[in-house]
């Protein structure tokens, strides 16, 4: 059976959006079910939601599982998968490193303009300004 009026569309996509997780998984199943006749692609269509959240919910509901994301079940830090690269970047960097945390260190060589300069780098007061005042 499909859904007849716009207005209780209306209701129906308000009513999901306010649900999260596997609640608005088993009542988009539950709408899709009843006024969608199962088809997935057909409540995709008539209220916005994906067709995989419409089946992913259909089968939770069949089967009474409970399909949620695990907490560190994505992608393996970078670090873990390549322990020597944290290494690397420390053997790089703690040359550069600041060591007084207040700032307070007056001789900082890479900090300073002369570096920047000598890096190529343009100073601010070097680099063209085009001001246009309407």
């Amino acid at each position: 059976m499909l859904s007849e009026s716009k207005e209780h569309d209306k209701l129906i996509r308000s009513a999901a959006r306010r649900l999260k997780g596997h609640d608005r998984r088993l009542f988009i199943a539950e709408v899709t079910i009843e006024l969608c006749d199962g088809n997935a692609r057909l409540s995709e269509s008539l209220f916005g939601w994906g067709r995989e959240t419409a089946n992913k919910g259909m089968l939770e509901l069949g089967e009474g599982l409970l399909l949620e994301r695990v907490a560190g079940g994505g992608r393996p830090r970078f670090e873990d998968r390549n322990p020597q690269l944290a290494v690397d970047i420390r053997a790089i960097v703690e040359p550069k490193t600041q060591t007084d945390p207040e700032l307070k260190t007056t001789a900082l060589p890479f900090l300073g303009a002369n570096s920047w300069k000598a890096a190529g780098v343009p100073l601010l007061a070097e680099l063209p300004v085009s001001v246009e005042l309407a």
